[in-house]
C-alpha cells in the first residue's frame, strides 16, 4: 500500500492541510521547531491505528471534530480515500462518512 495523499483536515495545529505523496518514491519533511513535524507524524499513526481516547492533539479543534484523511494505492492497483475521525467504533469512514471495515487499511 502507497500513501499517496494524507488530508489533515482538523488534526492539532493544521486545518484542511493536505500532504501530496503521489510522485517520486521517496519523501523527507522538514521544517522549525514547533513547525508540526511531530503533528504529522502522530496524524500518520493515528490514520492507519485509531485516535487515541486520550490525545493531546484536540486543543484546536474540539475531540469530535477531529479529522484525518487519505488517498491510498492498494496493491491490487485500486485507490482507496478514506478518513478517520475520533471515536471507540466504526472510526474509519469512507468518501461518504459511512463506516468502513478496519481491513481495508491491512
Amino acid at each position: 500500500m502507497k500513501i499517496l495523499q494524507l488530508e489533515l483536515i482538523a488534526f492539532g495545529l493544521f486545518t484542511d492541510k493536505t500532504l501530496d505523496f503521489s510522485t517520486g518514491n521517496f519523501h523527507l519533511l522538514y521544517g522549525p521547531n514547533e513547525a508540526g513535524k511531530s503533528s504529522m507524524h502522530r496524524a500518520l499513526t493515528h490514520f492507519f491505528f485509531g485516535i487515541p481516547e486520550r490525545t493531546t492533539d484536540a486543543y484546536l479543534h474540539s475531540n469530535d471534530k477531529l479529522r484525518i484523511g487519505a488517498k491510498l494505492l492498494k496493491d491490487d492497483g485500486k485507490e482507496l480515500i478514506c478518513y478517520r475521525r475520533k471515536g471507540r467504533k466504526n472510526t474509519l469512514l469512507d468518501a461518504n462518512n459511512k463506516p468502513l471495515d478496519e481491513d481495508h487499511l491491512q
